[in-house]
């Protein structure tokens, strides 16, 4: 079968793409620091390391992120979708 041949056999298609949905719309534009104070002033506490990889599930945006230290090694884990995954730190 020459490439001729096999091209026009089978006609090249365009992949279908998952359709996304509409960009998220908020009802009142955030214009103020003022909302977002009390978030950033918890992610900047001083916090403990985990010495053992989380099983729990968090239940605000702060819990969603720990730092783990067992003394050799040093990560980050963060939950997403349900599952805790992690980024090894140097």
């Amino acid at each position: 079968m020459t490439e001729q041949q096999f091209n026009t056999s089978h006609p090249q298609q365009p992949p279908s793409l998952p359709t996304s949905s509409p960009p998220i719309q908020f009802s009142q534009p955030l214009t103020s620091i003022d909302e977002f104070l009390p978030l950033l002033g918890l992610l900047r506490r001083p916090r403990r390391h985990l010495t053992a990889a989380p099983t729990f599930t968090p239940k605000t945006f702060a819990e969603q992120i720990q730092f783990y230290d067992d003394g050799t090694n040093r990560r980050l884990y963060t939950y997403l979708n349900g599952v805790w995954r992690y980024v090894a730190l140097t």
